[in-house]
């Protein structure tokens, strides 16, 4: 499907308070370019790097996270 993940593609974020607390980090899972990307913004970040059948977990230093609602642009209306 190349490098995008195909159709099915997805990226997910686990901003958990518990690991937050047990280790100060963000997980995230993605079967699209995305991870290349954010190793690109952040690698030295990257605890560690986990692949799977379908995609790669990440497992991110909090200190490079910007915080999940920094994905959504502010909204006029």
């Amino acid at each position: 499907h190349g490098k995008n993940g195909g159709p099915e593609g997805e990226s997910h974020i686990v901003d958990s308070n518990l690991d937050r607390k047990s280790g100060n980090f963000v997980m995230v899972w993605s079967s699209t370019k995305d991870v290349a990307k954010i190793i690109e913004r952040c690698g030295p970040d990257v605890i560690d790097c986990n692949l799977t059948e379908n995609g790669v977990f990440l497992k991110i230093n909090r200190k490079a996270f910007r915080g999940i609602h920094c994905a959504f642009r502010n909204s006029k209306g």
